[in-house]
C-alpha cells in the first residue's frame, strides 16, 4: 500500500507539476498579451493626446482666422450698406437680423443689407450672434436725433451700432414720440446769450457757448413754459432764453418740447437672451456702440436709467452669465454721467467701466410686449479702469468704418510709466479730444484725484 501510495503520489506529483507548468505558461502568455495590448493602447492614447496638443492651437488659430475674416467682411459691408443714413432711421447692415415693427411693412422690407426703415417703425432689433458655421454676424446701424436740434446737418446725429446678438428694444411708443418737424425759424439775438446743451441746464456751465448780440441763429423748438428756444449756433445745438431773441420773431409754429418728451429710440432696453453667451467668436462680441456728434451733449435712457453723454463714445452690453447677468457700461471718449444732476450722479470717464446687476425675473419694459427684459437691481459699481485684457477684447470696435460714425473710434492703451516709487499706470489716448472734457472735470474736482492721475498724469 505504501508503494502504491508512493507510486500514486509520484504519479500525482508529476501530473500536477506538468499541469501547473502548462497553466503557468498560459497565464504568462496571457499577461504578456494583456501588457502588450495595454502598452499599445497607451502608446496610441499618448500619440492621440500629443496629436491633439499639436492640432488644438492650429484649430484655435483656424477658428480665430475664420472669425476675423467674418468680422472683416461684415464691417466692410456695413460701411457700404449703411453710409449716409438719414436721421431717425435704422439700416440693415449685415445678416442676419430679426426685427419687430410697430406697424406692418411691405413684404420683403428691411430684409437685406442696405435696407432702411424709419426708426419710429422699429419696436426691437436683434442682430444674430456670430456663427462661423453659417457665416452670420448681425449688425444694424441706427441714426437718431435724441435731444439734438433738427437744424443740425443730417450727419450730426447719435449713432448706435448693434452688434452680434445684442438685442435693442425701444422704450418710446410711436404715439408718445415727438412727431417729426421740419419747422425752422431764422432769428437774431438782441442781447448776449448762453447756449446751454440741455433743456434742464444741469451741465457744466463751462460747456455753455456764448452767443453774442446780433448773431444769427436757427430755431426749431420752444420749451413747454415758453421761456426757452432750441437753437443752433456755430454748429452747436442747445437751449437759450427767449428773451435773447428779437421780439418780432414769430415763434408760433415751433413745436413745444418738455422734459419728458423723447424722440424714437431715445429710451431703449437691452433684453437678455441665450445668444449673448453662445458665440465663440472673440473678435465679434455682442454689444451696442453709442456715439454722440463731436462737442455735443445728449441724453438717453438705458434700461430706465438716464444717461448723459458729453462728447462721448461708449458701449453698453449684457455680460456675466445667464444665471447672473449684468448691464455693463464702457467709455472710450468724453464723459458719461448716470443720474445726471442728482445726488446719485455717477461720472464715468474714458477708459473706465461700471456695471449693475439685472433681476432674475423677466418682465416687459419696452414697447414690444414680450417679457424679455430684466430690470436693473442694486447700485452701479464704482467706476474702475479697464484692464489690459479688457482693452484688447474691445479693440475690435476700432475696425468700425468711419463713414457710419461721427468720428473714428479708438481704444486707449494702458502703459506703466516709470516714476518715483515704482511704475505709474497711465491710460494713453491716440485722440487728444477724448480727454478734453476730462481735463476740465479734473480741474473742477468732479473726478477723483487718482482717476485724474491715471488719465492726465500726476
Amino acid at each position: 500500500m505504501g508503494t502504491y501510495v508512493s507510486t500514486c503520489g509520484s504519479v500525482f506529483e508529476k501530473g500536477y507539476n506538468a499541469n501547473h507548468s502548462l497553466t503557468y505558461d498560459i497565464l504568462q502568455t496571457f499577461i504578456r498579451s494583456v501588457y502588450q495590448i495595454g502598452l499599445y493602447m497607451m502608446q496610441r492614447l499618448i500619440s492621440a493626446l500629443m496629436l491633439t496638443a499639436l492640432l488644438l492651437p492650429q484649430a484655435t488659430l483656424w477658428a480665430q482666422s475664420v472669425c476675423q475674416a467674418l468680422v472683416n467682411e461684415a464691417l466692410s459691408r456695413i460701411g457700404t450698406a449703411c453710409a449716409n443714413l438719414d436721421p431717425d432711421s435704422a439700416c440693415y447692415g449685415f445678416p442676419t437680423l430679426n426685427a419687430v415693427f410697430t406697424e406692418p411693412l411691405t413684404s420683403g422690407a428691411f430684409s437685406e443689407p442696405g435696407d432702411r426703415v424709419n426708426l419710429a417703425q422699429i419696436a426691437s432689433i436683434k442682430p444674430a450672434a456670430a456663427n462661423l458655421t453659417t457665416s452670420e454676424y448681425g449688425i444694424s446701424v441706427i441714426s437718431m436725433r435724441a435731444n439734438l436740434s433738427n437744424a443740425l446737418p443730417a450727419s450730426q446725429t447719435v449713432r448706435l451700432i448693434l452688434i452680434g446678438g445684442q438685442e435693442l428694444e425701444s422704450g418710446v411708443r410711436p404715439e408718445d414720440a415727438l412727431p417729426p418737424s421740419d419747422v425752422l425759424v431764422n432769428a437774431l439775438t438782441v442781447v448776449e446769450a448762453q447756449l446751454r446743451p440741455t433743456l434742464d441746464g444741469a451741465t457744466d456751465p463751462e460747456s455753455y457757448m456764448t452767443v453774442p448780440a446780433g448773431a444769427s441763429v436757427i430755431l426749431d423748438a420752444i420749451s413747454e413754459d415758453g421761456q426757452q428756444v432750441r437753437a443752433v449756433y456755430g454748429g452747436r445745438s442747445g437751449w437759450m432764453d427767449v428773451a435773447a431773441i428779437s421780439p418780432d420773431t414769430d415763434l408760433s409754429a415751433l413745436p413745444s418740447i418738455g422734459p419728458n418728451n423723447m424722440t424714437p429710440m431715445q429710451s431703449f432696453y437691452l433684453p437678455v437672451n441665450d445668444d449673448l453667451f453662445s458665440s465663440n467668436c472673440v473678435d465679434a462680441p455682442a454689444m451696442v456702440v453709442v456715439q454722440t456728434p463731436a462737442d455735443h451733449v445728449v441724453d438717453i435712457w438705458v434700461n430706465g436709467v438716464q444717461v448723459r453723454l458729453e462728447d462721448a463714445s461708449l458701449i453698453f452690453r449684457v455680460t456675466g452669465s445667464p444665471s447672473s447677468p449684468r448691464l455693463e457700461l464702457v467709455v472710450f471718449h468724453g464723459l458719461v454721467s448716470l443720474f445726471p444732476g442728482t445726488p446719485q450722479e455717477l461720472i464715468v470717464p474714458p477708459g473706465f467701466t461700471t456695471s449693475v446687476g439685472l433681476d432674475s425675473a423677466p418682465t416687459s419694459l419696452g414697447i414690444e410686449g414680450d417679457p424679455d427684459e430684466l430690470p436693473v437691481v442694486g447700485l452701479w459699481a464704482t467706476p474702475r479702469a479697464l484692464t489690459q485684457d479688457e482693452l484688447a477684447f474691445f479693440s475690435s470696435i476700432e475696425q468700425l468704418p468711419a463713414n457710419i460714425l461721427n468720428y473714428a473710434l479708438s481704444v486707449p492703451q494702458l502703459v506703466q510709466a516709470s516714476g518715483i516709487g515704482g511704475p505709474i499706470p497711465r491710460l494713453i489716448f491716440s485722440n487728444p479730444r477724448a480727454l478734453a472734457i476730462v481735463t476740465r472735470a479734473c480741474e473742477q474736482g468732479r473726478l477723483p484725484e487718482a482717476t485724474c492721475d491715471l488719465l492726465l498724469g500726476p
